[in-house]
C-alpha cells in the first residue's frame, strides 16, 4: 500500500503571545491581577471570574445548559494540561437574568494562577480551511495595488531616484500602496522555508504594518475586485527572526458566512477531536489531533478534494499551519509538530485544541 505522506509546516508562535492582528479574538477584557498583590502573596488563592454579559447588556449565550457547557470546557482543557481535579475549584454563580450568570475559577496559589490564566484566556476556536495558491491570488492584489494608486495619487507610473541616486521610500509608497508594505514572496526563488506557486504565502509584513495592509485588504476597492470567498489571514507570528516581528499573510477560501469545512464548533458536545502530546525517540514532540467519526469522513474529503493543494489550520483567526496534501487521509488523523515551540507551550496548545471553545470572557482576577 503506497504510504501517505503528511506534511504540517508550523508557522506560529504561542497561541497566547502577542498577535499579527489588532483585533485577535481573546478571552480576556484587559483584566490581569496586580502584580505586586500576587508577588507579595503567593500562597493566596485567587478567583477566575468569566461573565456572559456582551455588550450593550445581551448575553453573550442564551440559557444554563450553554453556561454548563462553557464550565465543561475549563475543566477539559485544564485537565488535559495536567491540572488534578484538587488543584482548582470551578462553579457557576446563577443570577436574576441568563447575563447575571458568572463562571468563578478557584486557583490555589501564583504559579497556578499564571498558567491556568494562560489556558482560559483564549477562545481556541479551531478550523480547518483551504486556501488560494500564490499563482491564483497575486494577480489581483497587483490590480488592487495600481488602484490603491490611481485612487490617491495620479497616473505618473515613473519611479523617481533622489540626489544619492537611491529610489525614495515616498516614491516607492506612492506607487505602490499596497506592495510598499507588504513584501511579495519570490516564488521563483528558494528559501530557507522554500516557496512556490502553489503555496498559499503570498508575502511578509512587519507587525506595525499590519493594520494597514488589513485595511487596504477590507476596502471597497478590495470588495470589487476580490473574488468571492477570497480572504487574508496572518499567521501568529511566524518566527522569520529572532524578533517575530513579521509575519506571513495567506489566502484562504471563506465565503461569508460559511463555516470552516472541518471546526470546532461543536468540540464539547460530541469530542470531535481529540488532542495529545507524543514523544517518540529520536523523535521531536508533536501534538497529535485524533478526529471522531464524523470528523474523519470530512477530513477524508477534505483531504481527498485538495490533493496537491494547501490546507490550513487557523486558531482564532491567525494561521498556525500550512500543508500541503499528499492525498487522502483517511484515519482521522493530523499532527502539530513543536518546532519552535517549548514544550510547555506545545501543552497549552494541545490543552485548548482539546477542551473546544471557550465563549465567556475574563472580566476579573481577584483574592
Amino acid at each position: 500500500m503506497k504510504k501517505i505522506i503528511r506534511i504540517l509546516v508550523f508557522l506560529g508562535f504561542v497561541l497566547l503571545n502577542v498577535n499579527c492582528e489588532p483585533n485577535a479574538k481573546s478571552n480576556d477584557q484587559k483584566i490581569k491581577p496586580d502584580d505586586q498583590n500576587i508577588k507579595s502573596n503567593p500562597q493566596k488563592g485567587y478567583h477566575i471570574i468569566f461573565g456572559n454579559e456582551g455588550e450593550n447588556g445581551i448575553p453573550i449565550l442564551n440559557n444554563p445548559e450553554q453556561i454548563e457547557i462553557e464550565k465543561e470546557v475549563i475543566e477539559k482543557r485544564l485537565k488535559s494540561y495536567g491540572f488534578s481535579s484538587e488543584s482548582f475549584n470551578i462553579k457557576i454563580e446563577k443570577g436574576t437574568d441568563i447575563k447575571d450568570y458568572k463562571i468563578v475559577l478557584k486557583v490555589e496559589t501564583n504559579d497556578s494562577l499564571k498558567q491556568i490564566t494562560s489556558l482560559v484566556r483564549t477562545v481556541g476556536k479551531l478550523e480547518f480551511r483551504e486556501t488560494w495558491n500564490f499563482n491564483e491570488a497575486f494577480p489581483y492584489l497587483v490590480k488592487l495595488d495600481s488602484v490603491l494608486k490611481e485612487k490617491k495619487y495620479n497616473s505618473d507610473n515613473t519611479l523617481e531616484k533622489n540626489s544619492d541616486g537611491k529610489y525614495d521610500l515616498q516614491e516607492v509608497n506612492r506607487l505602490h500602496p499596497l506592495f510598499a508594505i507588504l513584501m511579495i514572496s519570490n516564488p521563483n526563488t528558494t528559501a530557507e522555508r522554500g516557496s512556490s506557486m502553489l503555496e498559499p504565502k503570498i508575502g511578509v509584513s512587519h507587525l506595525d504594518d499590519t493594520a494597514k495592509v488589513n485595511s487596504f485588504l477590507s476596502s471597497s476597492e478590495a470588495n470589487s475586485l476580490l473574488p468571492s470567498g477570497m480572504k487574508f489571514k496572518w499567521t501568529n507570528n511566524a518566527s522569520l527572526n529572532k524578533n517575530n516581528s513579521y509575519c506571513e499573510l495567506i489566502a484562504i477560501k471563506e465565503l461569508l458566512g460559511q463555516k470552516a469545512p472541518l471546526g470546532s464548533d461543536q468540540i464539547a458536545v460530541n469530542n470531535k477531536f481529540n488532542a495529545s502530546l507524543s514523544f517518540r525517540k529520536n523523535e521531536e514532540a508533536k501534538i497529535e489531533i485524533n478526529m471522531n467519526k464524523e470528523a474523519t469522513e470530512t477530513w477524508a474529503k477534505l483531504t481527498k478534494d485538495n490533493r496537491a493543494r494547501y490546507i490550513v489550520i487557523i486558531i482564532d483567526d491567525h494561521v498556525y499551519i500550512y500543508a500541503e496534501v499528499i492525498g487522502e487521509i483517511p484515519d482521522g488523523k493530523c499532527f502539530i509538530p513543536q518546532d519552535n515551540l517549548t514544550e510547555n507551550r506545545l501543552k497549552v496548545l494541545a490543552a485548548v485544541i482539546n477542551g473546544g471553545e471557550l465563549h465567556l470572557p475574563i472580566i476579573s482576577i481577584k483574592e
